[in-house]
């Protein structure tokens, strides 16, 4: 079996209106020089592949974004921590039951009639005195709602607290790159 070569960061250059790849990167990526690359654009990524490849190149490219990806999810893992603390108890946090089903709803008009978008997430509070539940535009962006079930899923059986990763959703914290 082939040795893997270990994933390498290296800061793009820009210039005018494009940004310039170091040939390092493609001999590194053992790409030829001579190959025309093409940039596959996703949210938050590019990737740059050979614009040809062989079945055995196309799987080791394959496994190179498999690793960058598991690389990625190591760095959200040690930012949030395990989720221990609430099992050591016996029970698991809310967050971890959270699999984003649970969005409050309200009609369109509604939400016209509170001035609040369509898109806006949305929060409540509880007034128990008076048996009211009060439903307002949420102060966050993003929570746990907004990732899929495959990847919640994946996210709890690698352990990961979700309660914090919550948290680092909610507050749009900078968990990479810092």
């Amino acid at each position: 079996m082939q040795k893997r070569i270990p994933i390498t960061k290296l800061a793009l250059q820009r210039t005018d209106n494009h940004y310039a790849l170091p040939l390092s990167m493609l001999n590194i990526s053992r790409m030829e020089v001579d190959e025309h690359p093409h940039a596959f654009a996703a949210e938050g990524c590019v990737a740059v592949l050979a614009d040809t490849m062989t079945a055995s190149e196309l799987i080791r490219a394959a496994q190179s974004l498999r690793e960058l990806a598991d690389y990625l999810m190591t760095i959200l893992a040690d930012e949030c921590g395990s989720c221990t603390a609430c099992r050591a108890h016996g029970e698991k946090c809310e967050a971890y039951h959270d699999d984003g089903g649970g969005t409050i709803q309200i009609p369109p008009q509604l939400r016209e009639d509170a001035n609040i978008p369509a898109d806006a997430k949305l929060d409540y509070t509880v007034d128990p005195d008076n048996g009211e539940i009060r439903i307002v535009q949420a102060e966050y962006e993003h929570d746990l709602s907004d990732l899929c079930p495959e990847l919640l899923k994946a996210l709890r059986e690698n352990n990961i607290c979700m309660e914090n990763l919550q948290e680092h959703l909610r507050e749009e914290d900078l968990v990479y790159g810092v």
